[in-house]
């Protein structure tokens, strides 16, 4: 060989050796670099859950249970079409019409929504994935549960959809997917209706007792009246009493009993359905062949005029029981003011009580110093709750001091609620705001 063959080749091995000399420093800079990323090292630890937020109610069913597959051979189970849980579940649901029946009458049979409840949990479970099983769960959910019930409906359906779509039943056959269409048509249609029915008053009423008692809205005096509205309200009057309809009297008193903190968790969890109800329809989107896809255009339109009235109320009962901390922090602002402006007269800590508003301060003020200074006394909460009642109408406080309904009713007649003119708690007309802020809190009470 000779010697430029040779040098050729010396040349030709020397990359070679650099090159391998030079890679256990690339693996070395490699497996620091990952060692300086502690997101991306495996440490076995899992993080820890989110806390749930305390406004939130607890779920009504248990949802792990209920979206666990069936097995690992047969995640959605078996078809129970024909096993008799259909039959069983629809005659849980069934219920009489609640009508004078005459001669025919006999023991009318009521829906039992708990009964449904534990069937169809219990099949979900066990047995199979099918999602009309899961829509008529929605409706008992909610009828037992209110809008708790609804939330954890629509979370239900959306997981079946997410989690099964292949396996689910109704089943899919070549590609017709209306058994499953029809299933989320038929929640959508008794979600709505059932929803109406869930309480957005302390004593049950829902939205559709308020629209029944915007009918029943019968005055005090109706032999008072000229002979047609006579007529009118007896008319209206017998029929509310024999169907037991929900009258304005009986709402007003149902709203004026409910406290603010039953608006506020109303107000939450109804942020609660409309974001699972969001959710589903994003999981139907996603899976549904667009052309055969179900609508919930009728739960929608529920849940909108349940949230405006939901939302009146709860700005209501914030304007009669306000934060005694928030209004305390406003009249501290306004005596700075009018210190700054140098107002001698104007209201202070040692200074004269010019007017009912600056009473009602001054006891807010003491409130805070006792729910400060003596947290376990009952003076703060006490002097609180008179301070809630000297903001209120006479009508309103006398509801809410007096539960029996045949008294308050007496008693509302005598004084002549209805009739204009009425008193407030002290003895004082009540025209704070003029015509139109009167007019403005009357609807409000509706």
């Amino acid at each position: 060989m000779s010697d430029e063959t040779e040098n050729v080749e010396e040349q030709a091995e020397e990359p070679v050796e650099e090159a391998a000399e030079e890679t256990p420093e690339v693996e070395a800079e490699e497996t620091k670099t990952e060692e300086a990323d502690p997101e991306e090292t495996d440490t076995g630890e899992t993080e820890p859950e989110k806390e749930p937020d305390p406004r939130s109610k607890p779920p009504v069913i248990d949802l792990e249970t209920l979206l666990k597959p069936i097995s690992d051979e047969n995640p959605a189970g078996e078809s129970v079409r024909y096993s008799g849980v259909y039959d069983e579940i629809n005659e849980a649901r069934r219920a009489d019409d609640d009508l004078n029946l005459g001669e025919w009458e006999h023991e009318l049979k009521v829906a039992d929504y708990k009964k449904v409840i534990e069937i169809a949990t219990n099949t979900l479970a066990n047995e199979t994935k099918d999602l009309q099983i899961a829509a008529w769960l929605s409706e008992s959910l909610i009828r037992e549960h209110g809008f708790a019930g609804l939330r954890d409906s629509l979370k239900l359906m959306s997981g079946l959809i997410d989690n099964f779509w292949e396996t689910a039943f109704p089943e899919v056959d070549e590609g017709d997917e209306e058994g499953r269409a029809n299933a989320i048509e038929w929640m959508d249609r008794e979600a709505a209706f059932s929803t109406l029915k869930a309480p957005i008053t302390e004593r049950g009423y829902g939205l559709m007792d308020y629209r029944d008692a915007k009918t029943f809205d019968i005055p005090d005096n109706i032999e008072a009246l000229d002979t047609a509205e006579r007529e009118k309200f007896t008319e209206l009057k017998e029929i509310a009493e024999k169907q037991n309809r929900t009258t304005a009297d009986k709402w007003k008193v149902a709203v004026a009993s409910s406290k603010r903190a039953f608006y506020e968790e109303l107000d939450f969890v109804l942020k609660e359905c409309w974001e699972e109800y969001e959710t589903l329809n994003k999981v139907a989107e996603k899976w549904f062949d667009p052309k055969q896809a179900a609508s919930m255009n009728d739960l929608k339109k529920a849940l909108e005029d349940i949230q405006t009235r939901a939302d009146k109320l709860l700005d209501k009962k914030r304007g009669e029981e306000p934060d005694p901390v928030d209004e305390y922090a406003e009249m501290e602002d306004g005596v700075e003011g009018e210190n700054r402006g140098g107002n001698a007269g104007g209201f202070s800590a040692g200074g004269a009580i010019k007017n009912r508003a600056q009473a009602l301060s001054r006891l807010t003020e003491v409130a805070k110093f006792f729910s400060q200074t003596e947290p376990h006394s009952p003076v703060s909460y006490l002097v609180n709750r008179a301070v809630k009642w000297g903001r209120m109408p006479l009508d309103s406080w006398l509801t809410e001091v007096i539960k029996d309904e045949t008294v308050l009713g007496q008693l509302r007649e005598t004084l002549g609620f209805g009739s204009g003119g009425a008193e407030d708690a002290w003895g004082e007309e009540n025209n704070e705001g003029g015509e139109e802020a009167q007019e403005a809190a009357a609807e409000e009470d509706w």
